[in-house]
């Protein structure tokens, strides 16, 4: 018989002193914690010993995605107040993006946005369950542009200032990566 599982099943608190901020220089370095799926004790080890703890005739399947910059900031070109938002995926019409957006709910069809020195612009759709869908106006190569104006999208709980060093900015382009 299996248990059901409750959303507040996973609520809990966690000290904000262990939650690292950077990635380890030496990422191989980091921790793992490994479960002896038999006996169901836990150990504590570091991703470089990663090759030993996996079964012989193993499936390894790699991800090789990449997170891309898609956090922008911009503003609405009518009104001018500041906008914020998240690419999440393209769908199927060209150039049409589902996003998220601060404020979403304020924000009338077919405004127009402004992003960057306005090289990318985005005019609002539709809603669709609280999310956006945007039609994006640029010339030249989206990803070109992106790596131009946008921000990684870190979670909540990594913390930057709002106009953090353009150094710390590049490492975490190349940092929050997955690379295991």
């Amino acid at each position: 018989m299996t248990a059901s599982l409750k959303l507040k099943d996973f609520d809990f608190q966690l000290p904000e002193s262990l939650i690292a901020q950077k990635p380890l220089a030496a990422r191989d370095q980091s921790k793992l914690m490994v479960l002896d799926r038999k006996s169901g004790s836990i150990k504590h080890e570091t991703f470089s010993r990663l090759p030993y703890l996996i079964p012989q005739q193993s499936l390894i399947v790699f991800n090789n995605t990449r997170v891309i910059p898609a956090k922008l900031y911009g503003y609405q070109i009518k009104n001018e107040r500041p906008v914020e938002i998240l690419l999440l995926r393209e769908t199927t019409g060209k150039n049409t993006w589902e996003a998220l957006i601060k404020g979403l709910s304020k924000i009338r069809l077919e405004t127009e946005m402004a992003f960057g020195s306005g090289e990318l612009k985005a005019v609002l759709k539709d809603r669709r369950e609280n999310k956006a869908i945007l039609k994006l106006l640029y010339d030249g190569k989206l990803d070109d542009i992106l790596n131009r104006i946008g921000k990684m999208p870190l979670p909540p709980y990594i913390r930057r200032k709002e106009n953090e060093d353009k150094r710390i900015s590049d490492q975490d382009r190349e940092r929050y990566q997955t690379v295991f």
